[in-house]
């Protein structure tokens, strides 16, 4: 189809936008996201050449939602803000629900929490001006999430079952799947188990039903989580083990759908050279010809310098990143009871040999299985105590062996702390904060710079 309308002596443009469109609906679900943003920018380029304000707002809206599922939510929330402007000049009042409530998701995966409330609030004004139920139960779900990173699990509560209730009303079978798992991930929170698992064997039970796959491994994971904290663990291990089945037949498929892509693109590519060159053999147009080559050079040298700074920067990072952990090495030595310490040292504590190993022996002890430095009002009091010696006895010890303070110390285990959940887990940075000691992330964002001379997310 696309080939007939491009190679029609007047293009038919109307048409190939709307193929564009329908293309990327099909790439989208075979997860081939870099092809599904091809066609929406070509729609795109159509829709603002023919002055269609609403076909380039959808255009933009069906972006953003490629770039959420790519993980790009900064790229995604730009895209709908760009959409929304277009929806308001044209009082599209439907659409500019829809696309608050995609921004509430965007930004709440961003921890932009008090800005995701605030655009909650007005698209709850906008569909209470329509009456729009479905809509509202979106928003009150949604809204839950974001008190529910705020950790204000009775509000997220209460929305997530205002949520439930509007989507019962409306017989909305992924809506009430997805409030059910919400509801259930609070439940957890809060200790309360058996509501935990009984809403989510609701939501396993309708999506066997009616084969609504999207919201299973969330479901499997909720049931496991409360069986294991009640002290079901045979339970709790069979419903991992489905989901641990789950998850791989999950990416198999994306792995698949990797290769397709690839395949797809370079068959896409090939094809799109060929009308291209049709085209400008029935145009007789040189100069398109010329500019066509110019424009493939730019884009070749833009990607070229661009790849090569990335690669500049990566092996940057990476030669930082080990050479802090020949530093941290260097450092786990010293502090190890085994290390001997010279003679300045033994006189600055005033301490015998065997006395100082046997002290740093616990203090390792305090730090290393202990893990005292997560507690985030850790003092050197509350540390000299639990070792069993004075504050001074433990001040004088540590300066004189790391030639540093006792807030670098406790530094010292929390960053390689950090560094480890950030290699091994896909936790956030603000969860991995609270995790290893640190008050605010920014905190702890400004000790892993200090300590590595990267942020996290380079890390």
């Amino acid at each position: 189809a696309y080939t007939l309308a491009a190679e029609a002596v007047l293009p038919d443009e109307t048409a190939l936008r709307r193929i564009d469109n329908n293309r990327a609906v099909s790439y989208q679900h075979r997860a081939q996201y870099d092809s599904a943003m091809i066609c929406l920018q070509r729609a795109l380029l159509v829709a603002e050449k023919q002055g269609e304000s609403k076909a380039a707002a959808d255009a933009l809206m069906s972006m953003g939602y490629v770039r959420t599922r790519m993980r790009d939510d900064e790229q995604a929330d730009s895209l709908f803000r760009l959409a929304d402007s277009i929806y308001t000049l044209t009082n599209d009042v439907r659409k500019r629900i829809d696309i608050k409530n995609d921004r509430i998701i965007t930004l709440n995966r961003l921890g932009l929490y008090d800005k995701a409330l605030a655009i909650s609030l007005e698209a709850e004004r906008l569909a209470d001006s329509l009456g729009d139920t479905k809509a509202l139960s979106v928003i009150y779900n949604n809204r839950g999430n974001i008190y529910f990173e705020w950790k204000d699990y009775s509000r997220a509560l209460d929305m997530t079952h205002r949520s439930l209730e509007q989507m019962e009303l409306t017989g909305d079978t992924v809506g009430i799947i997805a409030s059910l798992n919400s509801s259930a991930s609070i439940h957890i929170e809060t200790k309360d188990y058996a509501e935990a698992i009984r809403e989510s064997m609701r939501a396993l039970q309708l999506s066997d039903e009616k084969h609504v796959l999207i919201y299973l491994q969330d479901i499997y994971e909720n049931i496991a989580t409360a069986c294991i904290r009640s002290g079901d663990f045979r339970a709790g291990v069979e419903y991992l083990e489905k989901r641990n089945a789950l998850k791989d037949s999950v990416f198999t498929r994306e792995k698949y759908a990797v290769i397709e892509e690839v395949k797809t693109r370079y068959e896409t590519e090939k094809q799109q050279q060929r009308l291209q060159i049709s085209m400008l053999r029935l145009k007789k147009n040189r100069q398109g010809i010329f500019a066509m080559a110019a424009f493939s050079v730019l884009i070749s040298i833009a990607f070229v310098y661009v790849y090569t700074e990335q690669r500049r920067k990566l092996q940057q990072y990476i030669l930082i990143a080990r050479q802090g952990e020949r530093v941290e090495e260097l450092t786990e030595q010293t502090l190890a009871p085994q290390c001997d310490s010279d003679q300045s040292e033994r006189s600055a504590t005033g301490l015998s040999e065997e006395k100082s190993k046997e002290l740093l022996r616990v203090l390792q002890d305090c730090m290393e299985n202990r893990m005292l430095y997560k507690d985030p009002s850790l003092s050197l009091e509350a540390l000299a105590e639990a070792v069993g010696t004075n504050r001074s006895y433990l001040s004088i010890l540590i300066n004189s062996r790391m030639k540093k303070g006792f807030t670098e110390y406790v530094n010292f285990y929390r960053i390689r702390e950090g560094k480890r959940l950030l290699k091994e887990t896909d936790c956030k940075i603000i969860t991995i904060s609270q995790e290893v000691g640190y008050g605010s992330p920014q905190s702890f964002y400004t000790a892993f710079r200090n300590a590595t001379q990267l942020t996290p997310a380079q890390y």
